[in-house]
């Protein structure tokens, strides 16, 4: 494999030395394009907390009505992130 490469780079092959450094360009740009995509969900999986309480649960009032006391949604125009389950029989 070395000696291959070794031919590419010394032996004059002007349009293997071309496609080889195309490729490792194009390699890495293709990592460094993914770079911001994986921060951001790295931040995003850092900062948030998601917790799932089926409205068929006893818990699921509780909760509601504990995040609907809370600051953070009065000041975020007062929308709410809480709805009964998709997957529960109240279809």
């Amino acid at each position: 494999m070395f000696d291959i490469l070794k031919k590419i780079f010394t032996g004059g092959n002007e349009f293997a030395l071309s496609g080889l450094v195309l490729m490792l360009f194009g390699g890495l740009t293709v990592y460094l394009k993914s770079i911001p995509s994986k921060l951001w969900h790295w931040i995003v999986d850092q900062t948030t907390m998601v917790i799932t309480v089926k409205d068929d649960d006893a818990a699921f009032e509780w909760v509601k009505e504990w995040f609907q006391e809370q600051k953070f949604l009065s000041e975020s125009g007062g929308s709410t992130w809480i709805r009964p389950s998709a997957t529960s029989g109240s279809r």
